[in-house]
């Protein structure tokens, strides 16, 4: 018989986290958007941020970009009922 793994706990819930609102990240000098709090289609949550980000180059010019991070909360993903 195989020996069951002790369930974690996650370290916060997410209306712990959502009280966050939003985090800079940050790139060199540049702040390139703001981690959000989020639920993820996994059923994890964690902070998120998506879409476009622009960054200046030497000279001026700009590169525009499209960016995604996504930082989960370690054990915040439910765990499966026991049939």
């Amino acid at each position: 018989m195989a020996k069951e793994k002790p369930v974690k706990s996650p370290s916060c819930t997410f209306a712990e986290l959502a009280e966050l609102k939003s985090l800079p990240v940050q790139i060199g000098d540049v702040v390139v958007g703001h981690v959000v709090p989020k639920r993820f289609s996994t059923g994890s949550y964690g902070l998120g941020l998506g879409g476009p980000v622009t960054f200046q180059l030497p000279g001026g010019k700009l590169a525009e970009c499209s960016g995604s991070i996504n930082i989960t909360v370690k054990h915040s993903k439910p765990q499966a009922k026991a049939a």
